[in-house]
């Protein structure tokens, strides 16, 4: 009975953090301007005969504050809800910084995590400092879930609830190894059948191979290879059966799709094709493909999802998903959400738009534990692993050269697109013209403003390299 208080206190207190402080800014702006001059007119001293009116003051601008969402006020109500599943968080470190978050789901040293986040060697921290190297035991690649093993026992693990249990509205918090919440939301959209990552259309955030398929009996069928493509470079070419992605085997072009829509940019991962050279009969063939980033090819839909920080590398194909408004870096993801008591419904699994964060509803999570542990989804490194920090480097260099030519291709089409919009406004005879080259405007402007932020992004991800590269040699040279 007592918790139950406690608790209600807190989602008091939370709703406090927010509703009070907006309502006291409504009520600034709705009072009436005779109580604003009654209350100046109380302030200011009272001029003598023969001296100047003096001045009159103003309220202070920040007399009223709403706390920001990600700011110690807004989140210190909510310390207790996760108190106890800050203690089952960890945080996970790989070439010098942070990548993502971890839950403790067994005493034995057993972290649940994001897979598309790891990269080389990781390290996870725990909630007391101490500081422990990884093993990666498996990963489930339907749901991006990796398990790591740390050499150490007797750690406090995550409590579970049914994701049923949270409803639309329903405040929800993403716990980190520290005292307060990292973030808090609500739930937006229940536990759900995520039939959208389950669409036959590669993800935009998946590693790019750079083909086009057509069924046949045998498997897919390469009907087409796109120029300087990582299919290009392992040397597959037009014709090809596909017989294994992945070491997994492959009927149907859907199949090839659904196992690449769990790539990432910089995965290399091998595939097993029938090739025929000449008139000879075709012979297996197998290759490593280094999988490169997806063109863009939506600038509307970049810019919009984009606003308001990065957004995961692989955010979609997930079979279930609870979808909740809490704002979260990429790094942030891999930990608990929790509810008000303190109990995980799910996990966090990837920042996907704006003000869209998908976490794993818990039962899929708690069912998959099991398997995991026993090594169901031992990592076999021969078909799928990720590129070398240098390999890395240098597809990022590329990267960085086609995004610069891409603002440049920008540029002349909304230079081209303005001079013609320019030209029909003066023909006053033809308005329909204008109106139609005013939207192919528009949208050279929209695409240049992605193509902009895809070079910023080309950049950061450069400069991260090359800042790994350097932590590395200094760690080589001790």
């Amino acid at each position: 009975m007592g918790s139950g208080k406690q608790l209600w206190r807190v989602w008091l207190m939370g709703i406090a953090a927010t509703s009070i402080a907006s309502s006291l800014a409504m009520a600034q702006v709705a009072a009436p301007e005779k109580a604003k001059t009654e209350k100046l007119k109380t302030e200011q001293p009272v001029a003598k005969a023969g001296e100047k009116k003096p001045a009159e003051k103003k309220p202070a601008e920040d007399e009223v504050r709403v706390p920001l969402k990600d700011s110690s006020t807004y989140l210190q109500p909510f310390k207790a809800a996760v108190a106890l599943a800050s203690k089952a968080t960890v945080t996970i470190i790989a070439e010098g910084k942070v990548i993502c978050l971890g839950t403790i789901v067994s005493a034995e040293g057993y972290i649940l995590t994001k897979a598309s986040e790891l990269k080389g060697s990781v390290v996870c921290k725990l909630r007391d400092g101490r500081t422990f190297a990884a093993e990666l035991v498996g990963i489930e690649d339907q749901n991006d879930l990796a398990l790591l093993k740390i050499p150490t026992k007797g750690l406090p693990t995550i409590q579970w609830a049914d994701s049923s249990s949270a409803q639309v509205g329903n405040w929800v918090c993403t716990a980190t190894n520290s005292d307060e919440p990292v973030a808090v939301g609500v739930v937006s959209v229940a536990t759900r059948e995520n039939k959208a990552g389950r669409s036959r259309n590669p993800s935009s955030a998946s590693g790019f191979l750079g083909v086009t398929l057509e069924p046949s009996e045998k498997g897919p069928v390469i009907s087409m290879v796109e120029k300087d493509s990582s299919a290009a470079k392992a040397g597959v070419v037009k014709g090809d059966v596909v017989l294994e992605v992945k070491g997994k085997k492959v009927v149907t072009p859907e199949q090839m799709i659904d196992l690449l829509q769990t790539t990432k940019p910089g995965d290399i991962v091998k595939l097993k094709f029938l090739h025929k050279e000449g008139e000879g009969e075709a012979r297996e063939k197998v290759v490593d493909a280094t999988l490169n980033k997806r063109p863009s090819q939506n600038a509307r839909g970049d810019i919009q999802n984009s606003m308001g920080g990065k957004l995961s590398q692989r955010r979609t194909a997930f079979p279930k998903i609870l979808q909740h408004d809490t704002t979260l870096a990429p790094e942030s993801c891999g930990g608990p959400l929790v509810d008000l008591e303190g109990k995980a419904v799910g996990l966090n699994i990837a920042r996907a738009g704006r003000v869209e964060t998908y976490a794993l509803p818990s039962e899929i999570v708690k069912n998959l534990i099991p398997d995991l542990i026993a090594g169901k989804f031992k990592v076999d490194a021969s078909v799928t692993r990720q590129a070398s920090l240098e390999q890395r480097m240098e597809m990022a260099k590329t990267e960085l050269k086609k995004a610069e030519e891409g603002v440049t291709a920008g540029r002349t089409k909304r230079n081209e697109a303005r001079v013609a919009y320019q030209g029909a406004k003066l023909d006053v005879d033809n308005p329909s013209a204008a109106k139609q080259l005013k939207r192919r405007l528009d949208q050279a402007d929209l695409e240049l403003k992605a193509a902009q932020e895809q070079l910023n992004k080309a950049k950061e991800d450069l400069k991260g390299l090359e800042e790994a590269k350097k932590s590395k040699e200094k760690v080589e040279m001790r």
